[in-house]
């Protein structure tokens, strides 16, 4: 292999190693934010609004369930799902769903102690 062979060689592995790393780059988070017409949201809101995607389906987890030491005794845990996020956010309180909770444990019984809620968290396939 000559020196030149040698060198157009590097040079096509060098630019189709930047090309890779720039399709990795893309498949990062991105957000681009809009304008939006402001519209009431027809469940518990709280600090904490757990989304995840399964599938094509966008699932929301407003709300907390159970006992909690600072804020007390909730049964506001509820989901409701679509196709995209307006469609969620826009469901009427009637949609929403109960999840099938344990009921609160007394301090000293077995069971549930606490509160529960959901967290939203994203993870990378590598």
């Amino acid at each position: 292999m000559t020196i030149r062979s040698l060198l157009i060689f590097s040079v096509i592995i060098l630019i189709s190693s930047c090309s890779k790393k720039a399709a990795n780059e893309d498949s990062l988070p991105q957000f681009r934010l809009v304008s939006f017409e402001k519209f009431l949201f027809n469940s518990f809101v709280d600090c904490n609004m757990a989304e995840v995607w399964v599938g094509d389906t966008l699932r929301i987890f407003p709300g907390k369930y159970g006992e909690d030491p600072v804020w007390g005794n909730a049964e506001e845990l509820e989901y409701a799902d679509g196709v995209n996020p307006d469609e969620v956010f826009l469901r009427k309180p009637d949609e929403f769903v109960d999840p099938k909770m344990p009921a609160n444990a007394r301090p000293g019984e077995d069971g549930l102690h606490g509160a529960i809620w959901f967290e939203t968290v994203y993870g990378l396939k590598r």
